[in-house]
């Protein structure tokens, strides 16, 4: 098969375990609905990924980029759309063309494609809301 290193796959595990415990222990705040939908909508989206990653990707092959990054698409407009943010919403359709991109991209450009379209999808919104929340409440 090939030499690959497991190390990822057992640091994983076991960062979520100690994330687990970590947000287990810290002060609990009032959380509303919108909270709720929010974090059940990426708590669901990351194990499909990881499932799909982990479990699918020898039956996958090529299309495991497409499932991923449609995935996230999905669930980034979808977020964008409960906090009413324009540029998520924009950053979550830039993910889906990103996802259909990736029929026209070769396979050992991937991983390049998935990191850019991550760049412009998360860095920049992330960056908005953050010095938008200091202004006023997101």
């Amino acid at each position: 098969m090939g030499n690959y290193s497991w190390y990822p796959y057992l640091i994983m595990p076991l960062l979520t375990v100690y994330t687990i415990f970590y947000y287990g222990k810290k002060e609990r705040y009032k959380k509303n609905h919108l909270h709720l939908v929010s974090s059940r909508l990426w708590l669901f989206t990351g194990i499909n990924i990881m499932v799909t990653g982990f479990a699918f990707a020898p039956y996958l092959k090529n299309y495991l980029s497409f499932v991923i990054l449609l995935l996230l698409g999905v669930a980034t407009a979808v977020a964008g759309s409960f906090i009413k943010s324009r540029i998520l919403l924009i950053c979550g359709l830039t993910l889906n063309l990103a996802a259909y991109l990736t029929f026209f991209v070769p396979w050992k450009e991937h991983p390049l494609l998935m990191g850019i379209a991550s760049l412009v999808a998360f860095l920049i919104p992330g960056i908005y809301l953050h010095y938008n929340s200091r202004k006023k409440d997101v």
